[in-house]
């Protein structure tokens, strides 16, 4: 739930998460429906869904590992795999979409929304927590203002 802090990182990052799972559902319903606006939304999740992640990875979580004594690396390697699992999922449903093999689509569906699930609550309730929770206010005063002037389509 958000807190109303402007200075948030959680508030912040989580509104993105629900943006996307918007999107994920909307790709979700169209390739259901083999409409051909599947692709471009595929595209549209797939740009915005790594420009999340790119934020977090080139940002983020080097903040983290700095600023924060003693941060779990571990946390921040597992988010990384992730990562890597969540694009892997991505490619997966590009070929499968290109090639019109439906039932592809929905299992390669299926895993992304089974790694972006679990991702994202370990991020809210980890990362971005641990963000809120323990980076001095300048750092994150720094961090939301980074993230809302970042420039996306």
């Amino acid at each position: 739930m958000p807190t109303g802090d402007p200075l948030s990182i959680d508030d912040a990052l989580t509104a993105d998460h629900v943006k996307l799972d918007g999107q994920f559902k909307t790709l979700s319903e169209l390739i259901a429906r083999r409409s051909p606006e599947g692709s471009p939304a595929l595209e549209a999740l797939a740009y915005d869904l790594g420009f999340h992640m790119q934020w977090e990875e080139e940002v983020l979580f080097p903040t983290l590992l700095q600023t924060i004594s003693r941060y779990s690396e571990h946390s921040i390697e597992s988010l990384l795999i992730d990562h890597e699992r969540i694009r892997s999922s991505l490619a997966e449903l590009r070929t499968a979409l290109a090639q019109g093999d439906f039932p592809a689509c929905a299992k390669a569906l299926d895993d992304l929304h089974d790694f972006l699930v679990g991702h994202n609550g370990e991020e809210e309730n980890g990362a971005y927590s641990d963000a809120d929770r323990k980076l001095p206010p300048e750092e994150r005063e720094r961090l939301v203002r980074l993230w809302n002037a970042r420039t996306t389509r």
